[in-house]
């Protein structure tokens, strides 16, 4: 993932149109990046069996990808 989305990922981001409260005043993150900062902690076991279950029928990434 890139460290800051190219200018038309960002334009559309901020073309879109948020109705809960954490969007009237939304963090410049939710325009410039996909990418969520670092959170410590546990992750819970519920978290890891979806995680798992979501990555069963994945296709296996190409060779030169790490």
């Amino acid at each position: 993932m890139p460290e800051r989305l190219p200018p038309a990922a960002e334009a559309v981001l901020r073309g879109l149109t948020f109705s809960r409260a954490a969007g009237r005043n939304p963090p410049e993150a939710w325009f410039t990046t996909l990418v969520d900062p670092p959170r410590s902690g546990v992750v819970r076991a519920v978290v890891r069996r979806a995680a798992a279950a979501a990555m069963v029928d994945l296709p296996a990434p190409p060779p030169d990808v790490a």
